[in-house]
């Protein structure tokens, strides 16, 4: 196994409903506070957040991201597609954490190169479930490259 090394990681979460965020903040609290979550409410504040616009530079170059698809100004089908088509921004996970389990929609994030689909669950006690599951397998089994790795900083 690899001997894993203690990092901090930049996680944003592209939600619009506060319900949602909040169950996101409580499986997060109590986290290894070295990890930093990052909100934006709509496809447009994510975007401008870590690509910027031409008067303002990103903010943020995230490890992680947790997509909702369902958003207000940009849907997160286009999010996704301004990701993964920037250089600095492609290897970064971006998980669709939404509440479509169309098998369309599902072929269609993967198409554009979404690194998991997870429907969320009704019910807290599943909800949170899901997130734990994200969470370990993203930050505990998986290896994600340092933006050292990729000359990204």
């Amino acid at each position: 196994m690899h001997k894993r090394t203690a990092r901090k990681f930049d996680i944003l979460v592209v939600e619009d409903n506060p319900g949602d965020m909040q169950l996101i903040r409580l499986a997060f609290q109590g986290w290894a506070t070295a990890h930093q979550l990052h909100f934006a409410t709509d496809g447009m504040e994510a975007i401008e957040l870590v690509v910027g616009t031409p008067s303002v530079p990103a903010k943020l170059v995230p490890h992680f991201i947790l997509l909702d698809l369902n958003l207000p100004k940009l849907d997160g089908k286009e999010v996704l597609r301004v990701l993964k088509a920037n250089e600095k921004l492609r290897h970064v996970p971006v998980v669709i954490f939404t509440s479509s389990s169309s098998e369309r929609e599902i072929l269609g994030m993967h198409g554009l190169h979404a690194n998991s689909y997870v429907v969320k669950p009704m019910d807290v006690n599943e909800y949170r479930a899901a997130i734990e599951s994200i969470k370990s397998y993203w930050f505990s089994t998986a290896l994600l490259p340092t933006w050292q790795e990729l000359n990204l900083v």
